[in-house]
């Protein structure tokens, strides 16, 4: 789901400003999918999570997509 945005952003910005995208993404994805988070407005999102809570799935194909990106182009001791 997130690929087509991280090409996107390689192409624009380059590698560096690529993999920064996918880290602070993956870190907010992850924030809103936390089971503790569900009826908070999670910063950077703008929305109380709750409202989003259908859109759970997606949060989550989003962080395996980033992950992946992660894991394949930067610094892997960070996914530990």
């Amino acid at each position: 789901m997130e690929i087509l945005r991280l090409q996107f952003i390689l192409q624009r910005d380059g590698p560096e400003a690529a993999l920064a995208f996918a880290k602070q993404a993956l870190k907010l994805y992850r924030e809103a999918v936390s089971r503790k988070n569900l009826n908070k407005s999670i910063k950077g999102i703008g929305y109380p999570t709750r409202g989003y809570r259908t859109k759970r799935r997606e949060f989550i194909l989003s962080c395996l997509d980033l992950r992946d990106y992660i894991r394949t182009k930067g610094n892997k001791k960070w996914m530990i």
